[in-house]
């Protein structure tokens, strides 16, 4: 099973989900809320890893397109329902 880079001093290395993310001042329920994921999801984001399957973690691209917009500060409206 995969696990997080771990650096010299015994700590998680960050992501680059992980550092959007607290770049952004959202917690993990939040990002969950304004990207339309699970909390679990980003939990397995921040970490890097899939805690259920033992693999990479990683924004699909859509959620990285998702991600870029927030950080440019665009206002996102949601999908209209019919």
């Amino acid at each position: 099973m995969l696990s997080p880079a771990v650096l010299p001093n015994g700590m998680a290395k960050q992501t680059a989900f992980r550092r959007w993310r607290t770049e952004m001042g959202f917690t993990q329920e939040e990002a969950a809320e304004v990207l339309g994921l699970s909390t679990s999801q980003i939990v397995n984001l921040d970490a890097g890893v899939d805690r259920t399957r033992g693999r990479l973690s990683v924004p699909s691209l859509a959620v990285r397109h998702l991600m870029r917009a927030i950080a440019e500060g665009k206002q996102l409206d949601p999908w209209p329902e019919k």
